[in-house]
């Protein structure tokens, strides 16, 4: 009888044991596991809070930069003047803003349109119409479209003005001429630039301003009021301006 207490405590130890070496084992590895993952996790919360606390911080500080610091010279800063010249003296005043081409400045005056040569700055051909223009558009390589101000669409032949077809819009169109008194310059238009530039008349000067911080970068004295400004010519690296009843051209010279 003893022997069977003894032999059967025995077994009771020894299944305890097992059942220990198995599940204990199993329980603490499940724990381990369990709070390793939070460890992670919290490391991963909190780099991601700090990571986005440096984002904000790189993005105030480079905003700040680009307000106040923008002259901060890492390489010489390039200068750009204006330089004035005098194309065509026109017998009206513009009423649009000058559209060009590589061959042709194609000026809108109340009812009139008048091409001129880039090259030879001589008149090429004209054309009055019965209605002020609105509006002047270049299609494509070899076609103009004008918007007269009863609504007519009238599409011409850049080289020699002949009138390919008219159409009638399905409204009338009672707005006022297209103008445009800001031409800005991006540096994917000109390459030479440090940043992108923006040309403003101001009554009769012209101010060219820095696009990001808007620091005054040149001026230039007309004598008379700036009227129409065109677009960007990248391949002459100009802009053209109407001022009294003269066509002039703007170019920019860049140095440093």
């Amino acid at each position: 009888m003893k022997h069977r207490l003894i032999t059967g405590a025995l077994l009771l130890v020894i299944a305890i044991s097992v059942l220990y070496v198995f599940l204990g084992n199993n329980w603490l590895e499940e724990q381990q596991y369990i709070q390793k993952e939070k460890n992670q996790d919290f490391v991963r919360n909190n780099l991601m809070h700090r990571l986005l606390e440096i984002q904000d911080q790189s993005e105030e500080i480079i905003n700040q930069l680009l307000r106040e610091n923008y002259k901060m010279e890492l390489i010489p800063q390039k200068n750009v003047d204006l330089e004035l010249h005098s194309l065509i003296k026109l017998e009206n005043d513009l009423s649009l803003n000058p559209q060009f081409d590589l061959k042709f400045m194609y000026l809108g005056m109340g009812r009139k349109l008048a091409v001129y040569s880039k090259i030879s700055l001589e008149l090429e051909w004209e054309l009055d119409f019965e209605y002020e223009l609105n509006s002047l558009s270049l299609l494509d390589a070899n076609r103009i479209m004008v918007h007269t101000s009863n609504g007519k669409l009238i599409c011409l032949n850049r080289e020699k003005g002949k009138i390919l077809w008219e159409q009638s819009q399905l409204e009338s169109a009672e707005n006022e001429p297209q103008r445009s008194m800001i031409s800005e310059i991006s540096l994917n238009k000109y390459h030479q630039l440090d940043s992108s530039i923006i040309l403003v008349p101001d009554n009769s000067e012209l101010i060219l301003l820095n696009s990001i911080n808007g620091d005054e970068i040149a001026k230039l004295e007309l004598g008379n009021r700036v009227e129409y400004i065109s677009a960007f010519d990248q391949f002459e690296r100009c802009v053209y301006l109407s001022s009294g009843k003269e066509i002039y051209k703007i170019n920019f010279r860049i140095s440093y």
